[in-house]
């Protein structure tokens, strides 16, 4: 069994961490957030050499780890892909979790919700760069929309995808 937290990124993907780092490349960071996972901070650090922000040391934030999954037996990745990308809609659900036995939908926003507050109160930054993960980017794009875990299921994640928000 693979511990997917650890899985590292691959070489697509740090050719799409190094395109994201040309399409940020000419803007400053003054702080960069990861979740900790080897993936995000290869990502961030992929980034920061492409960017004028290259100084910076990117602070882990456990707040936004990926959500975790429960156990799911699947034939292709194909069916995976479906499985993961549907399972956002039922979020609203009471208990609904993030595949069967799961993280709860409700507990993840709590968590990422308390990640968001922690980096506009504690870190001072006008523009940063955080690198999360598919089910943390939908949890931050509804609370930053007020549609809450009513929204997560209509945003789509690309992979290496960038969200620009403007937070007053």
């Amino acid at each position: 069994l693979t511990d997917f937290t650890q899985v590292p990124l691959t070489q697509e993907g740090e050719a799409q961490a190094k395109a994201a780092g040309n399409a940020l490349a000419g803007v400053a960071f003054d702080a960069v957030f990861t979740s900790g996972l080897p993936r995000t901070v290869q990502t961030a650090a992929a980034v920061l050499e492409e960017n004028e922000s290259p100084h910076l040391e990117p602070i882990s934030i456990p707040a936004f780890e990926e959500l975790k999954g429960g156990k799911v037996v699947v034939d292709t990745r194909e069916e995976l892909a479906a499985r993961l990308a549907f399972s956002f809609d039922a979020a609203t659900e009471p208990g609904a979790t993030f595949l069967p036995e799961g993280e709860a939908f409700a507990d993840a926003y709590d968590r990422i919700t308390k990640g968001i507050m922690h980096i506009v109160k504690k870190h001072a930054w006008k523009q940063s760069l955080l690198v999360a993960h598919d089910g943390v980017n939908r949890l931050v794009l509804g609370r930053a929309c007020g549609a809450g875990l009513a929204g997560i299921a209509h945003f789509e994640q690309d992979l290496a995808c960038i969200n620009v928000l403007d937070l007053d």
